[in-house]
């Protein structure tokens, strides 16, 4: 038996309400699903400057300490950084902050070492 044309609206409004993957979006789903996977955390930094930083979730140290560095200027330049999170030292840089369960609205502290002190690789000789 044939609906009626009340019906057939009834049934197209219903219709509407459900989202339709067709060839043309099918790529603007995926990209939407991946972009939720990637979140992106809010990192407080305790420094002599104190300012909030936004990176991606699966950043590594040496990606945070770049934007540190851009954001302290100059006078981070050719000086050792150590950031600390937790209390835990955020080393080796190629690390991702994950290991060191870096959250949303975490505090991170950037400490510049005076000129010419090197890192924990460097041995200091008197």
């Amino acid at each position: 038996m044939l609906g009626t044309a009340a019906n057939d609206d009834d049934d197209l409004k219903k219709l509407d309400d459900v989202p339709l993957l067709t060839p043309e979006n099918d790529g603007d789903f995926q990209m939407l699903q991946s972009s939720r996977e990637r979140s992106v955390l809010n990192i407080r930094i305790k420094s002599f400057q104190d300012f909030d930083v936004k990176v991606p979730s699966n950043s590594n140290v040496s990606q945070l300490k770049d934007l540190v560095r851009q954001t302290l200027g100059p006078q981070s330049q050719d000086r050792y950084l150590r950031l600390i999170c937790k209390g835990r030292l955020l080393h080796p840089e190629t690390s991702p902050l994950s290991e060191f369960k870096v959250h949303n609205n975490d505090v991170v502290h950037a400490v510049l070492a005076a000129p010419g002190v090197g890192g924990p690789t460097e041995r200091v000789t008197s």
